[in-house]
């Protein structure tokens, strides 16, 4: 299949009405901003955006460079005109026929690759933990380097920096840290640790934060003193359960849904943000971060019974090194399981 050569691209081609409403919807919602010969336009999640900020140039007669093409490689791109520099034409009143991958200089590039300056947060850091809102009275005082800390978090997460890693030793601290920070930022946040123990350990720290875990550890109210758990639970719109206003794990479900601060664990967050969504988009805390591979491992992880092999009749992939042979051996084998089991 021919590629599209960025070089035949004409600048005397008119915009698609397409691009256009997209860009007007585009300005509904962002406001772009201009610094010199400069032009920048908050990304969109609901325009399919992958990045948070578009860099754009124009050289005034229509020709436009814009870092969505930068990112792609100008190669997957049809348009003739992106939507961004569209946007920006529009706004400021500016002719728009063609965009090109932006160049940039090598010290523009530099200067974006550094650390961002951090600004002081819009309120002082109170002098005692227990100051904060939803903190408890026993912290009382930082420890050392901890409200610098808090400081620096708070600053990341202002600035819209999406990921933020702390490293300090075991007893500095990290949870209030990370507890603080959220709680000064105002956001919502999910704290997610790896055993139910370390829950309870949090939820007794903070007594103020929402935990929730599993639907096997809450027991079925309309069978009690029997083993039955939520995760038994038979309840459907055609079938409801009589009990469902007194299930337990639904009632710690919409006190979570409406909690600042979550506390839970890791195979219970994933199952929910990738199944449920009713916890995605909020701010994330990942406590011992070194386990959070593994905890994704674990979730991603199909076990077959050597029994299920040979009923089956599954081979193993040829290439057993190569990611690309697993992932093509992944469907089928599913398949072939799902099959079986409904036999």
């Amino acid at each position: 299949m021919a590629k599209w050569n960025m070089a035949t691209r004409k600048s005397d081609t008119d915009v698609a009405e397409s691009i256009i409403d997209r860009a007007k919807k585009r300005l509904r919602l962002s406001t772009p901003t201009r610094a010199g010969d400069d032009y920048y336009l908050p990304g969109l999640k609901q325009f399919g955006d992958a990045y948070d900020r578009y860099h754009l140039q124009t050289d005034g007669k229509g020709d436009w460079g814009c870092s969505c093409y930068s990112h792609y490689g100008g190669e997957f791109r049809q348009e003739k005109v992106c939507s961004h520099s569209e946007a920006v034409a529009l706004h400021f009143n500016l002719p728009c026929q063609r965009t090109l991958p932006l160049k940039e200089k090598p010290e523009q590039r530099e200067s974006e690759e550094k650390e961002p300056e951090l600004l002081a947060p819009e309120q002082p850091t109170p002098d005692h933990p227990c100051d904060i809102l939803d903190i408890p009275p026993q912290y009382t005082e930082w420890r050392p380097y901890q409200r610098e800390t808090v400081e620096w978090l708070v600053r990341r997460l202002k600035n819209g920096n999406k990921f933020n890693v702390l490293e300090a030793p075991t007893g500095s601290g990290k949870s209030l840290d990370a507890i603080a920070a959220v709680k000064l930022t105002g956001l919502k946040a999910i704290y997610i640790v790896s055993t139910r123990q370390l829950q309870q350990q949090l939820a007794n720290d903070f007594p103020g934060t929402i935990i929730i875990w599993g639907r096997e550890h809450y027991p079925c109210p309309r069978f009690p003193g029997t083993d039955l758990t939520a995760a038994d639970c038979t309840h459907r719109k055609h079938a409801p359960c009589p009990k469902i206003g007194q299930c337990p794990y639904k009632q710690q479900k919409r006190k979570a849904l409406t909690a600042n601060l979550v506390i839970t664990n890791y195979s219970f967050a994933l199952h929910e943000m990738n199944y449920v969504g009713g916890l995605s988009g909020r701010l994330q805390v990942d406590d011992e971060g070194d386990l959070v591979e593994g905890e994704i491992m674990k979730f991603m992880s199909l076990i077959l019974t050597q029994r299920q092999l040979e009923r089956c009749e599954i081979e193993p992939p040829k290439f057993k090194t190569k990611l690309d042979a697993w992932l093509e051996w992944v469907r089928p084998t599913l398949e072939k399981v799902g099959r079986q089991n409904n036999e």
